[in-house]
């Protein structure tokens, strides 16, 4: 944590990883931008370190702000932590990370334990800008709005790759998408809910709280409780849409931020990219991996991959082979994944599973999950259900 009192303004900057409490970036004297660069620094290196280790790692910056927002609705929180395997320790610790299987076991249990099926969007509000960790930083040194989205867009992968963000110019509008891979639709809306809540209260800073004219689309459909949408986020909400995105008025990303700081930005970005590196620095059977995981149940063909990664299909098979691996096999470990997760995590029926992981029957599906596991789909869920 940095933490001083600037002699040039005489306010107090308190500058961690959790929290923005003030930040005027014209104000720091040279003094004040070496202690911050060096704490960067310091905290890209213990981000890099756990992405070398785990490049599905979440920061586990999020969980004090989900389990405080628990805590408040007075929720006893020890059987998730339990559940979770999320120690008071790591809650502590804004720069560790936490992996997905343990991220969306406390988001599921969360949700059914408070019994608020916009827990997300309450959530989603309460996270600060600095809650995201350096992108925070950089992001208020960015020349212009858009700028300072598409850095979150890239940024989006290291502290969450649960979450996808995609920016696009679409006509007289800039768009922001979200997806995610969650198992269960509650884990699904909480995620997209804390995803356009976390984006709203970085516009609302680039905004200086004038945010222009916007549009927000989700995919799931509508709560009972619209009002608590229309409180947080406008009138402007509509549900059951082909995606999940927010629309802004393409001229107002032109905007010059306030904070807009060459110095910051520049230094930030070098870091960043650095981590993004650590990300992008997979074997190919990793990235084949990575693209599966996110098409939420939807399989392409082994060229559409080629063609996604850039390579010929034969190129593809003989890399492949290298790593002693085959797309097919790759295939099946992911399918196998996903139907354990939804036998687990989920109340679908093993028909619906068979239909989701792209298996023509449910007999069909069942035999190669024997062949995966050595048990049969039911028995396996059963188990699984007497073990928790």
């Amino acid at each position: 944590m940095l933490r001083w009192q600037d002699t040039s303004s005489r306010k107090l900057i308190t500058i961690d990883s959790v929290s923005i409490k003030y930040l005027d970036l014209m104000s720091f004297n040279i003094l004040n931008w070496v202690k911050f660069i060096r704490n960067v620094a310091s905290l890209c290196l213990t981000e890099k370190t756990y992405l070398m280790q785990n490049k599905r790692a979440i920061s586990a910056s999020y969980l004090k702000v989900i389990f405080d927002a628990l805590e408040a609705k007075s929720i006893n929180t020890q059987p998730l932590k339990e559940k979770a395997n999320i120690t008071d320790d790591l809650i502590a610790s804004p720069d560790a990370f936490i992996d997905e299987e343990q991220y969306q076991t406390l988001i599921s249990e969360a949700v059914k334990v408070s019994q608020d099926p916009n827990l997300g969007l309450y959530i989603g509000k309460s996270l600060e800008v600095g809650t995201h960790g350096i992108l925070s930083y950089a992001a208020l040194g960015m020349p212009t709005v858009w700028e300072c989205l598409k850095l979150g867009e890239e940024f989006a992968q290291i502290r969450s790759p649960i979450i996808q963000v995609q920016l696009s110019l679409e006509n007289d509008d800039a768009v922001i998408r979200f997806d995610t891979r969650a198992f269960t639709d509650e884990v699904y809306q909480f995620i997209i809910e804390g995803a356009i809540c976390a984006y709203f209260a970085i516009l609302n800073l680039v905004y200086e709280n004038k945010i222009p004219a916007t549009i927000i689309r989700v995919r799931y459909k509508a709560p009972a409780d619209i009002e608590a949408y229309q409180n947080m986020l406008g009138e402007k909400v509509a549900f059951s849409c082909p995606k999940n995105e927010i629309r802004l008025p393409r001229a107002s990303v032109n905007k010059t931020l306030q904070t807009a700081n060459t110095f910051i930005a520049k230094e930030l970005e070098h870091h960043i990219h650095e981590l993004l590196q650590t990300v992008e620095e997979q074997s190919l059977t990793e990235k084949i991996q990575l693209f599966l995981s996110n098409n939420n149940g939807k399989f392409p063909t082994q060229e559409s991959i080629a063609n996604h990664l850039n390579l010929s299909t034969r190129t593809l098979r003989r890399q492949l082979k290298d790593e002693d691996t085959s797309y097919q096999n790759l295939l099946n470990d992911c399918r196998r994944d996903l139907a354990i997760a939804h036998l687990k995590n989920t109340n679908s029926s093993i028909e619906e599973i068979a239909y989701a992981l792209g298996f023509s029957s449910a007999p069909h599906f069942s035999y190669a999950f024997k062949q995966w596991t050595g048990t049969a789909p039911k028995f396996y869920r059963s188990e699984s259900q007497k073990n928790t």
